[in-house]
């Protein structure tokens, strides 16, 4: 399935920043094929048929990352890295 976390989780909220960060974050990802993880994430919901990372960086193949940025007063961007950028 398709990897699952939130950066927030382990820098919390940078404001006007954190779509770069994420972006950063993205592309690192791509380069390296590791997905990083939702810390403190202890209890996954075992029927979300979602594929979550909690708490430790998981291995990852693909070519696309998503990041999905929702900012204050409806600021809103999704950004979709492909591996054929590189």
């Amino acid at each position: 399935g398709v990897a699952i976390s939130s950066l927030k989780s382990m820098i919390g909220h940078c404001l006007g920043a954190s779509s770069l960060i994420e972006a950063c974050v993205c592309l690192d990802i791509l380069i390296n094929g590791q997905a990083t993880p939702t810390i403190n994430l202890e209890v996954p919901e075992p029927n979300s048929g979602l594929d979550f990372v909690p708490n430790k960086a998981k291995e990852v193949s693909g070519d696309f990352v998503l990041s999905n940025a929702f900012g204050f007063g409806g600021h809103n961007s999704s950004l979709l890295f492909s591996r054929g950028q590189f």
